[in-house]
């Protein structure tokens, strides 16, 4: 460029400043230094110096934070602030929606931005989360992981359905906190629900109608018959266990005399009429509906049951007019026999007959005959049966006699009112002898090859010539919980007579039984009597107990009392010693009139009697207090 130009150039704008009237003073550039121009020294002159009294103010200055534009850019400490949040709540969590840039932190802020509620001092990141309905640790849920589970209860029963849950910290309208119920559609369905025959499982315990219903019995075969054992509470079943085969409909056979018939099949619904045609036709037992039989019968060898199905107050048999026992027992039959549930009368005895002949001169020859009955009820031979709830009442043998016609004698015995046994060892529970008769043992006879156990049963109003109630002719028995009154014997033994024979007697009454040697009872003839925790009382001639010298009685905690012929004959009295007592045993009613119906031989509350039986735990009464001496007492005795 040409140097003219150049000048021109330079020349021009002062030229042009001076014509606009500026002050040529004030024209410095940034670099001027020049000390009328950089008041604070600070190489930037007054017109881009934003503050020439500070020297560390200048457009190349680093802003930092005072409030201050260092950088002379009119921004006040542009980029070195700090944003705080306002935090309302003091919690010392800040709300990120408002804000403020400072150097210090302004007293209400902080730095953190985190909180969900400025409003709350309970809510913020930190905080445990509690049931309020908020979001107290402020990561978006409500309530999470503290609240309640409730379950929904639609059929309003109080319990819930544990496949309908929810969560909340009170429970919501129609929940429960409860989760048991097993059908929430049907309020009758819960725990606590009882259950019912309708094959649903109501008590909500996994089972269908366990519980429910009645005692049945499993009636397998469908024959209206139970299987024996099976009796549990159930909806379906029969109430008895009298069906020995429930694999066999026609098992047991069936008798009614009422709908019966002699071509009747033995089934329910087509029964027989007699009892003997069912125990004909009976391979196991016979079922025999209420009614008066009258029959005799003969088991024939046959181990079966034979049961009056109602009881023997309602199922009798009645051999009036058969010439023999009503019942006859005599080939073998073993315990597996059971006869249950009935009254047996009018029973004439099982006959045998024997003779002899000799000569008795002038070329005649005489025989003498013997008539022996045994058994006017049940007769029994060399066989074991079991019999249950059963009353042999009003059998009658004949009167021992003696006749002669020409060369014959014709003598006459009878054994066993009510049983005779012989060469036989029955069990008998709940058995009552009523007034029966025979010349020898009124109500039962043993022979010396026979064992019985009598449990649970009553002796009343029989009579004999000996051994008004039992006779032993030799055997065993075994006597418990037995009540024996107003028997009576013309010679010996009222209530129990013995012959070479032993018998143990535990918790039983004797009372009322009479004869004119042994009332209660008579041991003779190397008998042995072993009594416990028993009572004989109010023979009216006879001495309580006699024992002749060959015998031995043996009797602990017994009371003895009030006979006339005296307590003990022929023993030393024990009373005093080894628990026995001699007072009035204080029965509830005991009038001594013959009449059976007005005597209640249980004890009253001011008996001596009570609580005096032996004191081992084995002879407890049923309550698990100390024995009760008498028929009543004992584990047995709530009969």
């Amino acid at each position: 460029m040409p140097r003219t130009f150049l000048l021109h150039l330079l020349v021009v704008p002062s030229l042009w400043l001076a014509a606009a009237g500026c002050d040529s003073g004030s024209n410095q550039r940034p670099d001027d230094t020049s000390s009328e121009n950089d008041h604070d020294g600070d190489g930037y002159a007054n017109e881009v110096d934003c503050d020439d009294e500070n020297p560390a103010i200048h457009p190349d200055a680093d802003e930092v934070c005072d409030e201050l534009d260092n950088d002379c850019d009119e921004a006040i400490d542009e980029g070195v602030t700090t944003t705080y949040y306002q935090d309302n709540d003091a919690d010392g969590y800040g709300n990120p929606g408002v804000t403020v840039q400072a150097c210090q932190k302004p007293s209400g802020y902080v730095t953190t931005n985190t909180d969900c509620d400025d409003t709350d001092a309970l809510s913020y990141p930190m905080s445990e989360e509690v049931c309020d309905g908020k979001d107290n640790d402020c990561d978006e849920e409500t309530d999470e992981g503290v609240g309640s589970t409730w379950y929904r209860d639609s059929d309003a029963d109080t319990y819930g359905d544990p496949a309908q849950p929810t969560t909340a910290c009170d429970c919501p309208e129609g929940y429960v906190a409860d989760n048991t119920d097993c059908d929430d559609s049907t309020a009758a369905r819960h725990p606590l629900a009882t259950e019912i025959c309708d094959d649903l499982d109501n008590d909500c315990d996994g089972s269908t109608d366990e519980d429910a219903g009645l005692p049945l019995a499993i009636d397998a075969d469908g024959d209206g018959f139970g299987s024996p054992g099976t009796t549990r509470i159930r909806c379906e079943g029969v109430d008895n266990e009298l069906d020995c085969d429930d694999t066999n409909p026609r098992e047991p056979v069936v008798v009614d005399a009422e709908t019966g018939s002699p071509s009747g099949a033995g089934t329910r619904s087509s029964p027989l009429d007699t009892v003997q045609a069912g125990i004909d036709a009976a391979m196991g037992c016979v079922v025999v509906y209420p009614g008066t039989y009258n029959e005799a019968l003969h088991l024939n060898g046959l181990d079966i049951s034979l049961t009056g199905i109602e009881g023997s107050a309602s199922t009798i048999i009645d051999a009036a007019g058969f010439g023999g026992p009503a019942l006859k027992i005599d080939q073998g039959e073993s315990s597996d026999t059971v006869v249950a549930g009935f009254t047996i009368t009018n029973g004439e005895g099982y006959l045998t007959t024997e003779s002899t002949s000799y000569s008795c001169g002038c070329g005649a020859t005489c025989t003498d005959w013997y008539y022996t009955y045994c058994g006017g009820g049940v007769y029994l031979y060399r066989s074991s049966p079991t019999f249950q709830d059963l009353v042999v009442a009003y059998n009658e043998l004949p009167v021992r006699s003696s006749a002669s016609h020409g060369y014959d004698t014709y003598y006459v015995y009878s054994f066993g009112g009510g049983f005779c046994l012989v060469g036989s060892s029955p069990a008998m529970e709940e058995v009552d002898l009523w007034a029966n008769y025979a010349d020898q043992g009124g109500g039962l006879w043993v022979d010396e090859d026979s064992t019985v156990t009598f449990e649970q049963g009553w002796i009343v109003g029989n009579s004999a010539s000996v051994g008004g109630g039992w006779q032993l002719d030799g055997g065993q028995a075994t006597l418990t919980n037995v009540a024996s009154l107003f028997n009576e014997a013309s010679d010996s033994g009222g209530g129990l007579y013995m012959d070479a024979s032993t018998v143990t007697v535990t918790n039983a009454s004797f009372a009322g039984d009479d004869a004119v040697y042994g009332g209660g009872a008579y041991v003779y003839n190397a008998s042995t009597l072993t009594m416990l925790n028993s009572i004989v009382y109010g023979a009216g001639t006879g001495a309580g107990i006699l024992v002749d010298r060959s015998s031995r009685f043996s009797g602990t905690y017994n009371d003895v009392f009030g006979n006339a012929g005296g307590n003990y004959s022929g023993t030393t009295d024990p009373t005093g010693s080894s628990g026995n007592i001699s007072s009035n045993p204080r029965f509830t009613t005991f009038t001594a009139d013959g009449d059976l119906t007005d005597d209640d031989l249980t004890l009253t509350s001011s008996s001596p009697c009570i609580n005096t039986g032996n004191p081992s735990a084995a002879y407890n009464d049923a309550d698990g207090s100390r024995n009760d001496m008498g028929a009543f007492g004992g584990p047995e005795g709530s009969w």
